[in-house]
């Protein structure tokens, strides 16, 4: 992971990281500051991050995932040349809608889009080919927060029923038991995610 900086400052625009993903791919990712969004430092992030890992290790592509309802992303990295490869269900939702099948109508909203990045990235393209004014842009996102947040909440409400319904079955036990199980229940759900 590595900092977006202006040259000469230490000024914190956001960062730009390099992971492999489940198929062994390296995977980009890059977050800025709500300041610096929509001015074109993203692309260029990635051209420069981009090309110095093509220069560095000989890499010939990158992994790019978004959500499909992040329009203001797809844009951004179609700015340096990704190349669609498929849209999935998110799969840190999929066990979610496995466990809780009521969830399953919140399946259109949590897709993911995989793209891939050929390397070296020469030109920046001054558009995108996205259309989408600001204002459409705005309410999408606004409705996709509020839906990923009602999704959770419904979510943690589920977790908290099965907490509460193993507790109602230990009746009358020790305290320690009580601790003893709400630790097995945290543990289940930090592993299941």
């Amino acid at each position: 992971t590595h900092a977006i900086r202006p040259l000469g400052s230490d000024l914190f625009w956001g960062w730009i990281s390099l992971q492999e993903n489940s198929e062994g791919v390296p995977d980009l990712g890059i977050s800025l500051i709500a300041d610096q969004q929509n001015k074109a430092y993203g692309p260029e992030a990635v051209q420069l991050f981009g090309n110095y890992l093509h220069g560095k290790y000989g890499l010939k592509q990158l992994s790019v995932r978004t959500s499909a309802k992040n329009i203001q992303c797809q844009k951004a990295f179609s700015k340096v040349g990704t190349i669609f490869d498929k849209e999935v269900v998110d799969q840190r939702y999929a066990s979610l809608m496995e466990s809780y099948p009521d969830l399953a109508s919140y399946g259109e909203m949590i897709k993911t889009r995989y793209y891939h990045v050929p390397l070296p990235i020469l030109e920046i393209q001054p558009e995108s080919g996205i259309k989408m004014d600001e204002e459409a842009w705005q309410i999408a996102q606004a409705a996709y927060i509020a839906e990923e947040r009602q999704l959770m909440k419904k979510y943690q409400l589920a977790e908290l029923e099965d907490l509460k319904k193993k507790m109602d079955g230990m009746g009358d036990a020790p305290l320690t038991e009580v601790r003893a199980m709400i630790k097995q229940h945290i543990e289940e759900l930090e592993n299941r995610h």
